[in-house]
């Protein structure tokens, strides 16, 4: 092995480590956070509140310690019966049933967020978040959901190639390109 690959190799260890060990004020490190928070998911799941995984940022990101803000992707459908002020009422009355303090303390917010009604903005970081599960529900889909023209046209906001580029693997989004004049010339823009 030469240099080059033992120094990405041990890179790569360092970011993993780093990454796994982060810590907020109480010691408590994110993948510790993610296990207490199990029951809070399990019942958000029960209550057909939330779907998949939670997945966790950095409050004050680079700062030792930190507490976490904890993301969560709320059903559309449960969303579209209610306003999002009495959503998160019901997901932080959850938190509480379901966390001791000591566990509470350690989160800085709740945000809720639906796959369908993403900004250009939380586009590109969730494309680019360290969890790779996170990214991998967003490319899922970009590529198979039937988007909206506001959908595809915040694809294109991200003015991000590797996110656009996605829109190629899904037919419904072709379509709403070919038939939106704006869309389809920024579609031409970024294959030449």
């Amino acid at each position: 092995m030469d240099t080059e690959q033992l120094s990405a190799k041990f890179q790569k260890f360092k970011e993993n480590f780093v990454a796994n060990n982060k810590v907020n004020s109480s010691g408590l490190s994110e993948a510790g956070l993610m296990e207490q928070l199990q029951n809070f998911k399990n019942k958000c799941h029960e209550k057909d509140y939330i779907e998949g995984d939670l997945f966790l940022d950095e409050a004050y990101p680079g700062v030792i310690p930190t507490s976490f803000i904890v993301n969560v992707w709320a059903k559309k459908q449960w969303l579209d019966t209610i306003s999002r002020g009495k959503a998160l009422d019901f997901l932080i009355e959850t938190l509480w049933e379901t966390t001791p303090p000591e566990i509470r303390k350690n989160v800085f917010t709740l945000s809720m967020m639906t796959i369908e009604n993403l900004t250009s903005q939380e586009i590109q970081r969730l494309f680019y978040h360290p969890d790779n599960s996170v990214r991998v529900k967003l490319i899922d889909f970009i590529e198979t959901a039937t988007l909206t023209e506001q959908e595809v046209q915040n694809i294109f906001d991200t003015q991000d190639g590797n996110i656009i580029k996605l829109l190629s693997k899904n037919k419904n989004a072709e379509n709403i390109i070919l038939n939106s004049k704006e869309l389809k010339y920024k579609w031409l823009q970024w294959r030449l």
